[in-house]
């Protein structure tokens, strides 16, 4: 899962989001440069008490993305946790929650 986030990192700071995303899902990435400095943080399997939201989408995984040490700015909207289905094919994102930065 960490490395399958690392993937997806990578790929949504490259534009390349496409080849991770489960077919009938619409994640919203935002630009590549909302994905500069993160990394992938503890996963654990899906709670639907704690993401109603994000029921409906089928999700098996979540994990939290981690803000490099150059931290994010007060007032700064970045991705914060990344919704994972599995399938016959190992993983692939149903959902990516934004979070904003408070002071």
């Amino acid at each position: 899962m960490i490395d399958t986030t690392e993937r997806v990192i990578r790929a949504a700071a490259t534009g390349d989001e496409d080849t991770l995303t489960c077919g009938d899902a619409e994640p919203k990435f935002g630009k590549s440069q909302d994905w500069t400095g993160l990394s992938a943080g503890e996963p654990e399997r899906f709670h639907a008490e704690y993401w109603e939201d994000q029921e409906p989408l089928d999700p098996a995984w979540n994990i939290n993305l981690e803000v490099g040490p150059e931290g994010v700015a007060i007032g700064e909207v970045f991705p914060s946790d990344v919704f994972y289905r599995e399938t016959g094919d190992g993983l692939c994102v149903v959902d990516i929650v934004w979070a904003t930065v408070v002071g």
